[in-house]
């Protein structure tokens, strides 16, 4: 359940949201394969069952070893008991993460519902994430960095270098969080400042809802692209709103040599009225989008 503490700082309020990210993978390869792969079907129907009825191994295990250990080592209670059962239950299968917001406040400083559909994709990835630099463009609350470096990411948040407010917004989420040693880089979409030249080595780049307004499309691509061609093997993870079929950044990504893939919100289960224990909805009106730079067979 999402849960909102109000805590009164005179002006402005703030509100303390609750999201729950929980692991939509019971029903995958993690607990079939183990339901049908060799470690049940080997032990029921190779040498290890035949050779136990019609040889020497019949009436000697019987009485040995050799019958209890195969009821009471590893070859059957650890295959119930190890990381590939129990370790997804009591680990990162639920994640909770406390997001302080502005009450009744404009633009970064509450949660937006893209938000909520990125994060939700970061929690289905995380096992990719853990190691790995990850920038946040244009971060205000950001849940997604914060659900990010919750699951192993090293986390630089980065928004609007022209006002000091996305600080203490991305510094209250992170202490909220327990999260004290993330970066924060004021950034100025467009502008290759030296904060963005002389930035790590990125693995990935994470935006919910950058592309608002449409004079800044191309800056938003611009810093991308100057980021992507720093680090070819990384992908920008981004997700927007749609508001008008007139606003798109199709022509901008062909201008740029960027190539993108849409993700099915149902492929990560954010196609639901209430995500990750909150109000807010995965919709068909929130695309989730993985871009790239394009190869030289796609140019």
């Amino acid at each position: 359940m999402c849960e909102i503490n109000r805590i009164e700082c005179g002006i402005p309020r703030i509100a303390s949201r609750t999201f729950t990210f929980e692991d939509s993978r019971k029903d995958t390869q993690f607990e079939d394969s183990r339901k049908d792969t060799q470690f049940e079907d080997s032990r029921k129907d190779t040498q290890f069952e035949d050779s136990r009825k019609d040889t020497q191994f019949e009436d000697s295990r019987k009485d040995t070893q050799f019958e209890d250990s195969r009821k009471d080592t590893q070859f059957e209670d650890s295959r119930k008991d190890t990381q590939f059962e129990d370790s997804r239950k009591d680990t990162q299968e639920r994640l909770s993460v406390f997001i302080p917001e502005v009450v009744d406040a404009q633009y970064g400083t509450y949660v937006w519902p893209s938000a909520v559909v990125l994060a939700q994709y970061v929690w289905s990835r995380r096992l990719d994430l853990k190691e790995q630099t990850v920038l946040e463009l244009g971060a205000g609350v950001s849940l997604p960095g914060v659900v990010a470096a919750k699951c192993g990411a090293k986390i630089i948040l980065s928004d609007d270098a022209n006002t000091l407010l996305w600080q203490h917004t991305c510094r209250r989420s992170c202490d909220a969080n327990n999260l004290h040693e993330v970066l924060t880089l004021p950034l100025t979409w467009g502008d290759i400042s030296a904060h963005l030249a002389l930035l790590a080595p990125l693995h990935l780049i994470l935006g919910s809802d950058v592309f608002y307004e449409p004079a800044d499309f191309e800056d938003i691509l611009v810093t991308v692209v100057f980021l992507l061609q720093k680090n070819p093997t990384a992908e920008f993870w981004m997700t927007y709103q749609e508001r008008s079929a007139d606003w798109t950044i199709e022509a901008l990504l062909h201008k740029w040599k960027l190539t993108c893939v849409h993700v099915d919100l149902e492929s990560f289960d954010a196609n639901k009225c209430e995500l990750a224990g909150s109000s807010l909805p995965g919709n068909h009106n929130i695309q989730m989008i993985l871009i790239r730079l394009c190869t030289d067979q796609e140019m």
